[in-house]
């Protein structure tokens, strides 16, 4: 009696566990579809122009899919660029790296989407002003883009290159950029753009003028364009026509770089102000600068973590480990084919005696 209680105690028991398990199992299949509809959302959102703002819903998704990264890796690659996106957004900085780098290692076979990641990535590094690794990322993102097929996303990866190398004075890289979209008709303005970045940086200081004259021409409220003929006219020591910019970029930028250079302008070009106009713009560029100092703190954390991945060496722990298990079983394998080929031999001879 005792047995076949114990027996059906047992039987009961494993049946509990067995529900539980299953009950587990959907709870968890639940969880992953509910990721895969934030993130086809967020798809659809990105088509239309639009960005998925609901913050508590993806970062869910992105926890969950990890998951599930190993079996679904594209709609994991998906989840880290939204997040990383969202977070770099609300100058999350080193948290939207981690997402992006998270991405680039997902094993995703969506190429149009990892081109965008890198571009984050690169636009990340833009910002911290370390304009060489920026160059790398939007390289990176450019190859991306030319395997997948996407030739309007690699003619804008080869303008963000070439606006790298207008930051980093280099003339000659930056003309060999340029030729490859010179024919594209969608990028005039901003090819003239960098045009005048490049002669600024190069001190050239009347051909930029030129660039940005020629840009005003197209889009005349371009800060970046109208930032240059500040800057430009400061050096050539031109202070009203400087000041005259400058203030044009203070009431129509909203980028705390552009109030930054055009308050230095203002506070030291401006003839016309007296001490005290001059002191509040003096005072304004201060708090503007603490500002970008904290901004700059946040993104050299992820430009950091950038160089720590990429100098990161493989783990290769793994692979060592499958070389020796094969090894050990290719040589086992050996020593019992060689000792059947014995017996057989053995068996050979006896059989000939």
């Amino acid at each position: 009696m005792r047995k076949c209680e114990n027996v059906k105690m047992s039987k009961s028991f494993h049946i509990v566990l067995l529900l539980c398990a299953l009950l587990c199992l959907s709870c968890s299949r639940q969880k992953l579809h509910e990721a895969q509809s934030v993130v086809a959302a967020a798809d659809s959102l990105r088509i239309a122009g639009q960005p998925y703002t609901d913050s508590t819903q993806l970062a869910q998704a992105y926890t969950t899919l990890k998951h599930w990264q190993t079996i679904r890796p594209d709609d994991y690659a998906r989840a880290c660029y939204y997040y990383g996106r969202l977070l770099r957004a609300a100058e999350h900085y080193a948290e939207a790296m981690t997402c992006f780098i998270n991405a680039t290692h997902s094993r995703s076979k969506d190429y149009r989407l990892l081109g965008r990641v890198y571009s984050n990535m690169g636009s990340l590094c833009h910002l911290a002003e370390e304009f060489k690794l920026s160059y790398d990322m939007y390289a990176l993102s450019t190859d991306i883009f030319l395997s997948a097929g996407d030739t309007t996303a690699y003619y804008y990866g080869i303008y963000r290159m070439a606006f790298e190398k207008a930051e980093m004075a280099d003339s000659v890289a930056y003309m060999s950029l340029i030729r490859e979209i010179e024919h594209v008709p969608e990028l005039y303005e901003l090819s003239l753009m960098t045009q005048a970045e490049l002669y600024l940086k190069c001190h050239q200081f009347d051909s930029a003028l030129v660039f940005a004259d020629r840009l005003a021409l197209i889009n005349s409220h371009n800060t970046v364009g109208l930032l240059i003929k500040a800057q430009a006219f400061s050096f050539l020591q031109l202070h009203d026509s400087a000041t005259f910019y400058a203030n044009i970029v203070m009431a129509e930028s909203n980028k705390l770089f552009d109030i930054h250079n055009a308050l230095y302008i203002l506070t030291n070009d401006d003839e016309s102000k007296d001490k005290n106009a001059i002191r509040q713009a003096a005072a304004d560029r201060a708090d503007v600068q603490k500002i970008l100092k904290i901004r700059q703190g946040k993104l050299s954390q992820a430009v950091q973590l950038l160089e720590l991945d990429l100098n990161r060496k493989p783990d290769r722990r793994w692979l060592y480990a499958v070389a020796i298990t094969i090894c050990v079983i290719g040589l086992l394998l050996a020593l019992y084919v060689r000792r059947k080929s014995r017996q057989r031999q053995l068996l050979s001879q006896q059989v000939a005696e």
